[in-house]
């Protein structure tokens, strides 16, 4: 029968391999947590464009419309019947 060394003394924990494990797991979950964050910005910063947009072009629309009414005849208003 071969006899084999233990590397460790029984009851000891390698610490080197779960500091490795952690640190692995810690970087990897600050890397979701900025992968995450850099969603949640441009997700804000979109929806912030396209609510300024919105208002502009319900300003712009006002505008025309209202360039439009100046336009408008009581002639034209009424309909054609032939």
């Amino acid at each position: 029968m071969r006899h084999s060394r233990a590397l460790t003394v029984a009851g000891s924990v390698r610490t080197r391999s779960f500091g490795l494990r952690r640190m692995t797991l810690l970087i990897a979950a600050g890397i979701v947590l900025v992968w995450v964050g850099i969603a949640f910005a441009q997700e804000a910063y979109l929806s912030h464009r396209l609510s300024q947009q919105v208002s502009d072009l319900r300003r712009h629309n006002a505008q025309i419309s209202a360039q439009n009414a100046g336009y408008q005849t009581p002639n034209r208003m009424r309909r054609r019947t032939w």
